[in-house]
This record gives structure tokens, sequence and C-alpha cells, in this order.
């Protein structure tokens, strides 16, 4: 929270002055040997500082926990059965009836289309297994 929520925001998922680091496909993709140095010593010409002076020790907890919150490690594998997901979507789960992904289905409700693509394999899950957890009371849903 000291170091990184103040641009990254304190999900991850960017900021005023920092990128997303969470689903943000380019960083997705680096190694973690990368995102060590670029810890210890900032990206040039950027607003990302380096953070050398913090131990190895906080350093690898920090790559650990951005890959924590890019959903590695999740108890949810990762996995399905994409056919059979299509055929729930837009069959007898009935969530096409409000939901579109990729042009087909209902424009009631948000456009799943790139839904997963800032959330966690267990984010989505939950959202799915739990629909209304998350509503706003305030809002008389």
């Amino acid at each position: 929270m000291t170091n990184c929520a103040g641009c990254h925001g304190l999900d991850g998922n960017g900021g005023e002055r920092g990128p997303d680091i969470v689903s943000r496909s380019t960083v997705r993709q680096l190694p973690d040997s990368r995102l060590l140095q670029i810890l210890q010593q900032g990206v040039a010409n950027t607003a990302m500082l380096a953070f050398g002076h913090l131990d190895d020790k906080v350093l690898a907890s920090l790559v650990e926990y951005v890959r924590k919150l890019q959903g590695e490690g999740s108890p949810i594998p990762r996995v399905g059965n994409s056919r059979r997901g299509k055929e729930m979507f837009f069959g007898k789960g009935g969530c096409s009836e409000c939901h579109m992904v990729h042009g087909k289905g209902g424009s009631f409700a948000s456009d799943l289309s790139r839904y997963s693509l800032a959330r966690t394999p267990r984010a989505v899950h939950d959202a799915i297994v739990f629909p209304n957890r998350d509503l706003d009371p305030a809002a008389g849903l």
C-alpha cells in the first residue's frame, strides 16, 4: 500500500499516475525476473520509480503479490469446456437474455465480451456463482 497503491490503485488495476498491472497483457507476460528488475531500477522516462532501497525479500514478496493479483496461484484452475459454457450462456443458463458476448445476446445488462480480462479466475467464478453478492443495496436492487 505504501509504495504501489498511490499510483497503481489498491487493487493494482491502475490509478491516476500508474497503469493497470493486473490485467495489462504486457505486464502479465513479463517474467518475474523482469518485474523484479523494474522494482529495483524503475523505468526510465516514466513515473515508475526505483525501489532498490527495499531489501530483496520485500521486492520478491511484491512480485509474488502482483502475481496473486493477476490470478496466479488461484485455487480455481483456468480450465473449462468453452462449448458447454457457450451452450449454458445462450441456453438454459439464460445469461444471454440480458448480457451480450461478442455482439450476440441481450443489451439490458453489461457486455461480458472482455469481462475476464481484468479479473482473476476466482473473481469470475464468484460473479457467476454469487451474482448478487456485490449489488449495491442503496440502488434498490
